[in-house]
């Protein structure tokens, strides 16, 4: 693997594994704002949803890292879908 080719895996490791992390993380806190009809949630909210976004990354880190972008991106996928899901389920 040249330089480049590593470079650019390391590119897309770091975009997908902040993208394991945001897609929980605002659409768990669009969900709630939703759900409690908030304008703006507190603190306390905004770490649980950190912390479901960093469950998420540190699964991404410890199984899905090794395997190939077809999988990884799966992955994304099913997160993707679940997100929608508790968003759709909460209007």
């Amino acid at each position: 693997m040249t330089d480049k080719e590593k470079q650019n895996q390391d590119t897309w490791n770091i975009v997908l594994m902040a993208t394991y992390f945001f897609v929980p993380f605002y659409g768990l806190r669009i969900a709630a704002e939703n759900y409690l009809m908030e304008e703006d949630l507190g603190m306390g909210y905004s770490m649980l949803f950190g912390l479901i976004g960093g469950i998420a990354v540190t699964i991404y880190l410890t199984v899905l890292a090794k395997k190939s972008m077809k999988i990884r991106l799966i992955g994304l996928g099913v997160i993707l879908l679940l997100v929608t899901l508790v968003n759709v389920l909460t209007n």
